[in-house]
């Protein structure tokens, strides 16, 4: 046999999934300066620096997925105080960038997931610090499509 068979009886029904039209990973660097707030001791040397991102907004425009999102920064030190060797101080940093997406356009629905952070410090003088933090993301970006759906398939089939 051959062409399209067609069995009436059976009864379809339209659904909307979202599909997946791009999944890419990217790279985005924030950077700045970080100053020790005042009670706090000067700095001798940077012990640990260590951040966490939270993204705030994710949107779509043609070919790129914008990214907005803060940076927080903990910061762990050997002070100048004797008496009070390490210290601690926290800072936050923008986070601003983009991934190239080819295909994409307003309207698709973007996910952003942060798949690694790495941050490094250096001493600028002994109340600031030099922050850059490399943050690896992963965007999926999906958009609608309807497909139909066999709903109901009747207990006889006659062929024609």
């Amino acid at each position: 046999m051959s062409g399209d068979l067609t069995i009436s009886g059976i009864h379809h029904k339209k659904v909307k999934v979202e599909v997946i039209a791009a999944d890419v990973s990217a790279s985005i660097v924030a950077s700045g300066q970080l100053t020790v707030p005042p009670p706090k001791p000067d700095i001798a040397s940077i012990l640990d620096t260590q951040a966490q991102v939270t993204i705030t907004r994710v949107s779509v425009v043609s070919g790129k997925v914008v990214i907005q999102g803060n940076v927080s920064v903990d910061i762990t030190y050997v002070s100048t105080a004797p008496s009070q060797p390490v210290h601690f101080f926290e800072g936050t940093l923008s986070l601003f960038g983009s991934a190239d997406v080819p295909g994409i356009f307003p309207g698709m629905t973007p996910e952003v997931v942060v798949t690694n952070v790495f941050a490094t410090s250096r001493l600028i003088d002994p109340r600031t610090v030099e922050v850059n933090v490399l943050v690896t993301i992963r965007v999926k970006v999906l958009r609608e499509q309807v497909l139909p759906i066999i709903s109901d398939v009747p207990k006889k089939i006659v062929v024609p």
